[in-house]
């Protein structure tokens, strides 16, 4: 039921040097066009519990759990219905 992001979404550890950097030379675009992404900075490594280039199951669930978006909390649903636990 959701279509794929309108721009590449990428996430990093914040505590990563690089985010420093990145930070200082970031700049908010209010629309979407060529060559933009977003970044997430999240409290710990993705890289850590990543399968491939994909976050793990319960990292997606956290990042969009509070989503307003009723097809994004149905689709968490789903996701988290076909988890083995």
């Amino acid at each position: 039921m959701l279509a794929t992001p309108d721009r590449p979404v990428f996430v990093m550890h914040a505590a990563n040097k690089l985010t420093q950097s990145i930070s200082k030379e970031c700049i908010e675009y209010p629309k979407v066009g060529d060559g933009t992404c977003e970044i997430e900075l999240w409290s710990y490594d993705p890289q850590f519990f990543a399968t491939g280039n994909s976050v793990d199951v319960l990292s997606l669930y956290l990042s969009l759990k509070d989503e307003d978006d009723e097809r994004v909390q149905q689709a968490l649903s789903d996701m988290m219905e076909k988890m083995e636990w």
